[in-house]
């Protein structure tokens, strides 16, 4: 593997090597102190350093502000957690599928086993997305007392 070239020392590291000896130690993991010693050698080569740090013979230090690409964005409303049913006997229950492989089957059982134990309840089926969306959340509310929703997988 042949050797990289060092700069002569007072002259100024390129950006392309500073590069690359800091990919060097980003990438390096268990090998850090190779890439340390490339980029202290690098530094090294340049002149002496002073107390801000750089080179005395490179330009003057450069002011970055880095910013966050996410914006700040306000929290969404909390609604906070509706009440429970005091009873499912005499209710109409809604039970949500969001169209997951096996999922139909489970909530097969589930309105199997709320039919037996309250015979007096209505079970009432929906069908949609993982997001069922605004207008199909109101439809739902509107129409039963109380309802089952999930994810299968």
């Amino acid at each position: 593997m042949a050797s990289k070239k060092m700069p002569e020392k007072g002259k100024l590291i390129s950006r392309r090597n500073f590069s690359i000896a800091g990919g060097a130690l980003i990438a390096s993991g268990p090998f850090i102190v190779r890439a340390q010693n490339a980029i202290a050698n690098m530094v090294a080569a340049t002149g002496p350093v002073t107390e801000q740090g750089m080179a005395e013979t490179m330009a003057p230090a450069i002011q970055l502000e880095v910013l966050n690409p996410r914006g700040e964005v306000d929290p969404p409303k909390t609604l906070g957690i509706s009440p429970r049913v005091a009873t499912l006997a005499g209710k109409k229950i809604g039970l949500y599928d969001n169209g997951k492989d096996g999922f139909a089957d489970f909530l097969d059982v589930i309105e199997k086993l709320l039919e037996e134990k309250y015979p007096t309840a209505v079970i009432v089926r929906f069908n949609g997305g993982f997001d069922c969306g605004d207008a199909m959340a109101a439809r739902i509310a509107g129409s039963v007392d109380t309802v089952i929703y999930g994810s299968g997988d």
